[in-house]
């Protein structure tokens, strides 16, 4: 069995300001791992005011954030008149909690800061509470903090109950057959390009894609994720504290699959074609 404390304990310098996702009501939040220690793992998120008034869906965080800044479900449009009525409250606001569920669970999250510009949530989540919820295959945020200290592929098609057809056992069992498999994916039926194909392709990419293709290009295997290209060197110079770089690189490696040179494998693994 896995020591998750050992593991978060042993990754920390790379855990510590990942960002990470975290489904919520069809959408989709970002958060941060603002510590670890050897018995718990924190994460946090800042929401604007302007977020926090733009978006009404019943299970949504900014609802649940507005429900327990006003104590009402009264939902406020005008970011003015809801940072005034957090910063009056402040004081009172300050470590209260609410539940949202998050897959098959409910989560506490509480208000730990009020500024001018946004109100910041955390959780406080036990190694040995994510090994047990875990372990029982319920889909929460422990599975995915599981996967995120592990540096595993979270399946986020676990949360979309009416996309998913996949269950908890389906990602275990698969990802035992991967790890049997010497963690090789199989991509010999993908056919590569020749160099004068591909020389003919890389005349149209430049900017962000072109730098994204090179860190594709010094990575020494074809499988890749994200995660993986993230921390590739050639991205230093770019890195920001505490910001993921991983939404640009998407978003360049896009056009990247549109012209033929990266093929995507599945929701998590891509390959290039070179």
């Amino acid at each position: 069995m896995v020591n998750l404390s050992k593991e978060a304990l042993n990754n920390k310098k790379n855990l510590l300001n990942q960002f990470f996702v975290i489904p919520v009501g069809g959408n989709e939040y970002e958060f941060k791992i603002d510590n670890i220690t050897n018995k718990e793992i924190f994460i946090q998120k800042k929401f604007y005011f302007e977020e926090l008034t733009s978006e009404d869906s019943k299970d949504s965080f900014e609802v649940h954030i507005q429900n327990l800044i006003t104590d009402s479900d009264d939902f406020i449009y005008n970011p003015s008149e809801l940072k005034q009525r957090s910063l009056f409250n402040k004081e009172n606001l300050m470590r209260k909690m609410f539940a949202i569920p998050i897959g098959d669970k409910k989560h506490g999250f509480r208000i730990i800061n009020i500024t001018g510009r946004h109100v910041k949530i955390e959780n406080v989540l036990k190694y040995e509470l994510i090994e047990k919820i875990y372990s029982k295959g319920i889909i929460s945020l422990e599975y995915i903090l599981h996967e995120v200290i592990l540096s595993n592929p979270v399946d986020y098609t676990l949360f979309n109950y009416e996309k998913s057809t996949r269950s908890f056992k389906d990602l275990l069992r698969d990802r035992a057959d991967f790890e049997k498999s010497g963690g090789v994916i199989d991509v010999g039926d993908i056919k590569k390009l020749s160099k004068a194909d591909l020389d003919s392709k890389l005349i149209h990419v430049k900017g962000w894609q072109k730098l994204v293709f090179d860190s594709i290009d010094e990575y020494d295997k074809d499988v890749f994720t994200l995660a993986i290209l993230e921390k590739e060197p050639i991205y230093d110079q770019y890195r920001l504290q505490g910001e993921s770089l991983i939404p640009i690189i998407e978003k360049n490696l896009s056009p990247l699959v549109d012209l033929g040179l990266v093929e995507k494998f599945d929701d998590v693994h891509y390959v290039k074609l070179w």
